[in-house]
């Protein structure tokens, strides 16, 4: 009972006396147990991407809504085209600037923004959104506590800041954006209320800041 041999195939050739190198003829009996041994390998691999990914992904009804909140327009002439516009929000803890700290990093000494949401070419207003701890919290906002038990900004009150940009850039700013903010409970507050933020034209201080060279 040795291994099997699988008849060698040569192809013809204008010369007799030449052939093709025999192919590997030899199937030992390791061979199917190799086979399964890399199958074995690649469905381990698979089934462990797959964990990841879905250990990865945020579960549907998982995610705790942290503003809640809808968008209006004071003036309905000074909208721009909405296609290709882009709505973002912005949500910070409503906390007075440091002024030592703006002196030293040039931050103005605002506290980083906990949240954004970026929504493109909204359908019309008012515009209702939601902002969650799953899919919108900056790298900032995600930090806990020194002290520990959750985030360091959880008992502060909020601002929420929206801006309808014109080109849908979030890099650039137009004089003819519109803008707006409006205070929100901490998400320690409980169920947030809906918060209503109406857009406005920048003053002249906002369009002289933001003129386009």
């Amino acid at each position: 009972q040795g291994a099997k041999h699988v008849p060698a195939m040569h192809l013809a050739s204008s010369s007799p006396s030449r052939h093709l190198p025999p192919m590997p003829t030899a199937v030992g009996p390791d061979w199917g147990l190799s086979v399964g041994i890399l199958h074995t390998k690649f469905m381990v691999a698979l089934l462990h991407s797959a964990l990841i990914y879905a250990c990865s992904a945020p579960a549907p009804g998982l995610a705790r809504v942290i503003v809640r909140g809808e968008v209006t327009v004071a003036d309905p002439n000074a909208l721009p085209p909405l296609h290709g516009a882009a709505l973002y929000v912005t949500v910070r803890p409503r906390i007075p600037d440091n002024v030592p700290v703006a002196i030293l990093s040039g931050t103005r000494g605002k506290p980083p923004p906990i949240a954004a949401a970026r929504f493109g070419s909204p359908a019309g207003f008012p515009f209702a959104f939601s902002i969650d701890d799953v899919l919108d919290l900056t790298p900032e906002g995600a930090a806990e506590s020194t002290s520990g038990g959750g985030w360091w900004w959880a008992s502060d009150d909020l601002i929420v800041s929206a801006r309808l940009d014109e080109d849908g850039v979030a890099a650039t700013r137009s004089p003819d954006d519109l803008v707006g903010q409006a205070p929100a409970a901490s998400v320690g507050a409980g169920e947030p209320e809906t918060v209503k933020v109406q857009l406005v034209g920048r003053g002249f201080g906002g369009k002289l800041l933001t003129k386009r060279q």
